[in-house]
């Protein structure tokens, strides 16, 4: 057991040695800096850049585009594409915020107009009541001119036609 540590210790402490520890070091870090709060591990990031940059500093000379096609190459999202991804979810959420408020403005403009078209079923049915009510006495006033008298039960006759013709409306309305 000593001896695998003793080279393992003789290696790490080579050029070569050096040269992987400080490459791995320098793609942890990069990697764990992008991972999102709260989950970032700031405390080891800044651990691993101690190491690289005090005992490990062979590979921080190499440049920062190299590390990230090395990093793209091995599947990971470069970091240009994670700016425009943040965008455009930045962007989706805007818009769906629009969409809601929209949507509310919607809901309330439909509430408003099922209140108008209650309110018109009743003016309509009023108007139609009144009409009757014309008609009715329309009829009566006829009447009138031609006999010059008041006919017997003149307005009890005028209330059980309109309230027969009413009848007779509400029994339409229930069918349809």
């Amino acid at each position: 057991m000593e001896n695998t540590e003793k080279k393992v210790t003789e290696f790490a402490n080579s050029i070569r040695g050096l040269l992987i520890i400080s490459q791995a070091l320098t793609y942890a870090i990069k990697l764990l800096e992008k991972v999102p709060s709260p989950h970032r591990e700031i405390s080891n990031i800044a651990d691993m850049k101690y190491l690289r940059d005090m005992h490990f500093s062979m590979y921080k000379a190499i440049p920062d585009e190299t590390i990230q096609q090395t990093l793209e190459l091995a599947g990971i999202i470069p970091e240009k594409e994670l700016d425009k991804l943040d965008k455009d979810v930045n962007e989706l959420k805007k818009r769906a915020l629009s969409s809601q408020k929209s949507m509310k403005k919607f809901e309330r403009i439909q509430a408003d107009l099922t209140n108008m078209s209650l309110f018109l079923d009743e003016k309509l049915a009023d108007l139609r009541y009144a009409n009757i009510l014309l008609q009715e006495s329309g009829k009566c006033i006829n009447d009138l001119l031609d006999n010059k008298t008041l006919p017997k039960g003149f307005e009890e006759s005028l209330v059980e036609k309109i309230s027969r013709h009413i009848k007779k409306e509400e029994i339409n309305n229930d069918k349809e």
